[in-house]
């Protein structure tokens, strides 16, 4: 696990300073679609959670935020792509979660572009990453 040793108490003791590189973390999002997140990267690797040895995690501070969060996923089929910068997201842009939007007097409807945890999300988003040619530091796929 990369680490920089930084604590809450020192990240909260002159939250002007940046801390960690910046990256985007592509993850899965609430409905399977893949979602990504601007942030100061602090540390991400594989660690011990639940019954796994091997889950993959990270930490880190979204931008715009003054602490840390941080998560860790599942080692059965986890999703945690991390790209240096965050300008490069025009290229990788994750699919929106809606594609068109009916209005019919008084209802609107929002169709979705694919259904919930379909596996099509993530396949889109990874024939994306493999054309893009950002620079990739972590890839727990």
């Amino acid at each position: 696990m990369e680490t920089i040793n930084i604590t809450t108490h020192d990240l909260a003791a002159d939250i002007r300073k940046p801390v960690g590189e910046k990256v985007t973390i592509y993850t899965r999002g609430t409905h399977g679609n893949v979602e990504a997140i601007k942030a100061r990267i602090i540390a991400h690797g594989r660690r011990k959670w639940a019954q796994h040895d091997d889950a993959p995690g990270v930490t880190y501070i979204p931008k715009g935020a003054h602490y840390p969060r941080g998560f860790t996923l599942s080692p059965r089929d986890p999703l945690l792509v991390i790209v240096r910068g965050w300008k490069h997201t025009r290229t990788v842009q994750p699919d929106t979660l809606y594609v068109a939007r009916l209005d019919s007097y008084p209802v609107q409807t929002l169709r979705a572009r694919y259904a919930g945890n379909d596996p099509r999300w993530v396949s889109d988003f990874r024939s994306k990453l493999k054309r893009s040619t950002c620079d990739v530091i972590a890839d727990y796929r």
